[in-house]
């Protein structure tokens, strides 16, 4: 009589669901932790002023276009202007402590808001018509420093307080009532210094266009 050979036993196998919690472990000890950038947030504040309306009306206008009515606590970014009509008055603070207040009658525009990894900022505004007074903080990083644009000058500012006023006319007058700071016009470079005053001229007219034949 023919005996049979008994079949070779099958392998066990180990669950497939215990295999792939032991994978799954592995990997989250292998992959290193995602936590949030300190530095993308404080970015973010750095690249932010706050207004503070003291009197209205004062109006923001983005840099999409859109203009509304400014409340204190509204966040300023580059690209949006502030204006300020008759009676208004507003506050800017900036990241780094710098203060712009906005006589009535004015308008100014954010044109930059950086700090560097170095710690240097740069803040700057133009000043399109009206009067500033800028109480710059003072920039312990020699690299860091406040710009006030208007038509034909830069005021370059480092911890002092400033006093600029644009007249409709575009007569352009740059005051220091505490410290010192540089003003570039036409190519030259003045200081001026504590409680003095210079007077930038309105920029020439435009050339008329040429005449065709």
């Amino acid at each position: 009589m023919n005996r049979r050979r008994p079949l070779p036993s099958r392998a066990r196998r180990r669950p497939l669901p215990l295999l792939a919690f032991f994978v799954a472990a592995l990997a989250a000890l292998l992959m290193p932790a995602v936590r949030p950038d300190p530095v993308d947030a404080q970015a973010t504040l750095n690249s932010q002023a706050t207004l503070t309306v003291l009197t209205a009306p004062v109006e923001v206008q983005r840099a999409s276009g859109n203009r509304d009515s400014a409340s204190s606590g509204t966040t300023v970014v580059v690209g949006d202007r502030v204006f300020t009509g008759t009676g208004g008055a507003a506050k800017l603070t900036f990241f780094q402590g710098t203060e712009v207040d906005i006589a009535p009658d004015s308008e100014v525009m954010v044109q930059e808001m950086t700090q560097r990894v170095s710690g240097a900022s740069t803040v700057s505004f133009g000043q399109a018509v009206g009067s500033t007074v800028a109480k710059v903080a003072s920039l312990f990083n020699p690299a860091s420093r406040v710009q006030v644009s208007t038509q034909s000058a830069v005021a370059v500012v480092r911890g002092t307080e400033l006093e600029v006023t644009v007249t409709k006319e575009q007569v352009q007058v740059f005051k220091s009532n505490t410290g010192s700071f540089d003003v570039i016009a036409g190519g030259q470079t003045q200081r001026v210094k504590d409680g003095e005053v210079t007077v930038v001229p309105p920029p020439p007219p435009p050339p008329p266009p040429p005449t065709t034949r």
